[in-house]
């Protein structure tokens, strides 16, 4: 679909682990330990924090992109909605990711 997406992006006091600045989109994979009741609460926090910054945030576990990439990508998809180019984008590096 030709959206780019910043692995391990810093945002405030966050890191995502997918960012897509064109969309505002971040994306996070959560493993086991964010089953736990008090990292449930703090991810719960987080993405509150971020969507007041405008982010919108989709969790999925881990998983669920190993055995469901397929609707991973299409739940993404959903999301992918392109509005004004812009600044500051550049050109592609390693920590890049196109969608």
């Amino acid at each position: 679909m030709g959206f780019k997406f910043r692995r391990q992006h810093p945002i405030c006091n966050f890191i995502a682990d997918f960012y897509c600045h064109e969309v505002g989109l971040a994306i996070e994979l959560d493993g086991e330990i964010h089953n736990d009741k008090e990292a449930q609460d703090f991810d719960a926090g987080r993405s509150a924090e971020l969507q007041n910054l405008g982010i919108k945030v989709l969790r999925f576990k881990n998983e669920e992109v190993l055995k469901n990439v397929v609707e991973v990508l299409e739940e993404v998809g959903k999301h992918l909605i392109p509005g004004p180019s812009p600044q500051g984008e550049g050109s592609l590096n390693e920590k890049d990711t196109i969608i």
